[in-house]
């Protein structure tokens, strides 16, 4: 039985979420793709069956409509348990440039205190992880008192897991746009825990240009 290919939201009938990504699969690159799929998948989602199984049933019912392929591509490369595109977008990056694929939102038990903490990426194998600051963390410091607080809160949590031996480098949109700086720190963390990391020939120069992603700043998708 083909799977309904539209549904309900507040008594409007729209396309459902995949078909919406296939319909959009012609104007938009593989990483955006990526990141609406990460999203159906994780926990922020509001699809009741956001499971890989069904996107990939939904798809296999539009076979041969534009996009469907491009968009199975895209669904090889989600993962469950992001929770912003710009999570999305690091993990993205890291695979691209070398490095082995991180763990989406790696919950970390503090021993002392047996407070779950929780890194944006993290790699267990080598304590080091990839911090996404999003657009909030600089408004929140300048304006914003809940903002302010969330920044409190990250810097504690990643003070904590620095105490517990993690090695955190951050970037921001600006590193995604140019990744260069970022992915040379990367390289430096693991090197430093005694672990193999991809050449810098793999981002400098001419080599790096394919790495960069000039684009708006990811930002927290909305609750629609």
């Amino acid at each position: 039985m083909r799977p309904a290919c539209s549904m309900l939201v507040r008594g409007i009938a729209v396309s459902h979420p995949v078909v919406a990504l296939v319909e959009c699969a012609g104007i938009l690159d593989l990483d955006d793709l990526v990141v609406g799929l990460d999203h159906l998948l994780g926990p922020r989602s509001r699809y009741a069956d956001g499971s890989r199984q069904q996107i990939a049933k939904i798809l296999d019912s539009l076979d041969g409509s534009h996009g469907v392929r491009l968009l199975r591509r895209a669904l090889e490369l989600a993962r469950p348990g992001v929770e912003s595109p710009g999570e999305t977008r690091t993990r993205l990056l890291v695979t691209c440039a070398g490095f082995p694929e991180p763990v989406p939102n790696l919950p970390v038990k503090d021993p002392d205190s047996g407070v779950i903490r929780r890194l944006d990426n993290g790699r267990p194998e080598q304590m080091v992880g990839a911090e996404y600051d999003g657009d909030y963390h600089r408004r929140g410091r300048d304006k914003d008192r809940r903002g302010i607080r969330q920044w409190r809160r990250d810097h504690a949590r990643r003070e904590s897991l620095t105490s517990l031996g993690w090695t955190l480098p951050f970037l921001d949109a600006d590193d995604i746009a140019d990744p260069r700086r970022f992915l040379s720190t990367l390289r430096r963390a693991f090197v430093s825990h005694g672990a193999e990391a991809p050449p810098e020939s793999r981002w400098l120069g001419e080599a790096g240009d394919d790495l960069c992603r000039v684009s708006v700043p990811p930002r927290r998708w909305s609750a629609a």
